[in-house]
């Protein structure tokens, strides 16, 4: 009985946590956006809403790696990251099929930039296969510039992280 109620107040946490953490990367991925808006750097509604999710791909995968969290934390944050997620898209029209779509593209990126990651490449390779499959999905023309994309990304979600040290040692 006592386990049971130990492991309620874990998944709280954890369903908790998620929340914190799927607020913080959308309002990363909006600012990104919002700032790419300004610059003239989106070429259409369609161009938008794929760099949304190549960008929620990054952020995701990159979370994946991060060590802000306990391995098996981070793990069950982050399937509780998703679950919110395609709840959220749920909740926003999308339909069982197109949830599902956006869960399999999800997949097909973290293998994608998993495999960069295993020949121990940078980020160059993942910047470019952003840029790739933005282009490829959104039909436009590849935009060199995007590859920063991932970049920028990064450097936000590392101080994100920081932040998030910062409060579990105080």
């Amino acid at each position: 009985m006592f386990n049971f109620f130990r492991n309620r107040k874990y998944k709280k946490m954890i369903k908790v946590g998620a929340t914190r953490v799927l607020e913080d990367f959308a309002q990363i991925i909006n600012d990104t956006i919002s700032h790419l808006e300004k610059e003239g750097r989106i070429k259409s509604p369609v161009h938008k809403e794929v760099l949304k999710l190549e960008c929620t791909a990054v952020v995701f995968w990159f979370f994946r790696y991060s060590d802000v969290f306990p391995e098996s934390i981070r793990r069950f944050t982050l399937d509780e990251v998703h679950q919110q997620y395609l709840s959220s898209l749920k909740r926003n029209g999308y339909s069982r099929d197109q949830v599902q779509a956006v869960c399999d593209e999800l997949n097909e990126r973290y293998k994608t930039y998993d495999a960069f990651m295993s020949k121990a490449e940078d980020f160059v390779g993942v910047g470019t296969s952003f840029a790739r499959f933005v282009s490829e999905n959104a039909k436009t023309g590849l935009d060199a510039t995007e590859m920063t994309i991932v970049i920028d990304l990064i450097d936000q979600v590392r101080l994100k992280f920081k932040e998030y040290r910062e409060a579990m040692a105080a």
